[in-house]
């Protein structure tokens, strides 16, 4: 798949997501839709991210896929993984120790928590591809 072709499925996709969560939000599922909303908007960011440094780095006469960009991901992959596990046995325990139920449908929080991680990954992204 050339780049031109990987673009549009990404955008396709987030096209997808943005509508679904449109339908959600519609259905009055709020937390799901703005999970899955800020989600698709971090991704677009992400990728529009991606798009100007790897156009920049092409200007510069080098290539964008290197050792570099491998190792920026690596970092920040491991760092956001890191984090959110962390944190989220925090949160459990937290849970557990309060005693307090809760009643949050399932697919909510499962979205509440990937739009979390895709933050979260921005986010260690962002932070190693200035730092290295």
């Amino acid at each position: 798949m050339n780049p031109r072709q990987r673009g549009m499925a990404e955008g396709v996709f987030q096209g997808m997501v943005l509508v679904a969560a449109a339908l959600l939000l519609l259905r009055g599922r709020v937390e799901a839709g703005l999970s899955l909303a800020v989600a698709a908007m971090a991704t677009s960011v992400a990728r529009q991210a991606r798009t100007r440094r790897e156009q920049e780095l092409r200007e510069r006469g080098l290539e964008p896929r290197d050792e570099r960009t491998l190792a920026v991901t690596g970092r920040a992959s491991y760092g956001a993984l890191s984090t959110f596990v962390l944190l989220a046995a925090v949160a459990m325990l937290a849970g557990v120790a309060s005693g307090i139920p809760l009643r949050v449908p399932l697919w909510d929080v499962l979205g509440l928590l990937v739009a979390a991680q895709i933050l979260v990954y921005a986010f260690f992204y962002r932070y190693y591809d200035q730092r290295m």
